[in-house]
Order: C-alpha cells, then sequence, then structure tokens
C-alpha cells in the first residue's frame, strides 16, 4: 500500500466472492507473508487508481467534446499519420 495507516483510519467492509478468489488472496498473501486484507486492500487501491485515471480522462475529454473543443480533420490524419510505418 501506498502510505501507512493507523486503525483509526481503517473502516470496515464485507463482501462476497467465488471460493476461486479467496484461495487466490489466501494464496498471494502466503507468497509474500502479508495477511489477506493487506492484499485486498493492495489490489483495491490499483484498480481504484487505474479506474479513477480512466474515468477523469474521459469526463474531461467528454466535458471538451460539449464545449465544441474537437479536433480537426487534418489534426486526425496528421495524428495518425504519425504513427505509420516508414
Amino acid at each position: 500500500m501506498a502510505r501507512p495507516v493507523s486503525d483509526r483510519d481503517m473502516v470496515t467492509v464485507s463482501f462476497r466472492c467465488e471460493r476461486e478468489v479467496r484461495d487466490s488472496l489466501d494464496e498471494v498473501a502466503k507468497l509474500i507473508e502479508r495477511d489477506r486484507s493487506w492484499v485486498i486492500n493492495a489490489a483495491i487501491e490499483e484498480y481504484l487508481a487505474r479506474e479513477l485515471s480512466d474515468l477523469r480522462s474521459i469526463a474531461r475529454g467528454l466535458d471538451q467534446a460539449r464545449r465544441g473543443e474537437l479536433a480537426s480533420d487534418e489534426q486526425v490524419k496528421a495524428a495518425f499519420d504519425a504513427f505509420k510505418p516508414t
């Protein structure tokens, strides 16, 4: 996890998962010598960081589109041409 936290910063959240997922969590925890909660927290933090980054980028793009800030046909073509093999 990114930063150490005190117990007073922690809350309890319960969820259901398939046995195989629980077993995988336990295997990872054993291999890295951490407890299941640590593995779950690390996985959730990584997922949320990635998802929030993507969703915020999408939201910014949609806001730009609503304001009419769109790339011209020439700008789009130039961007694609930059990736063509030479």
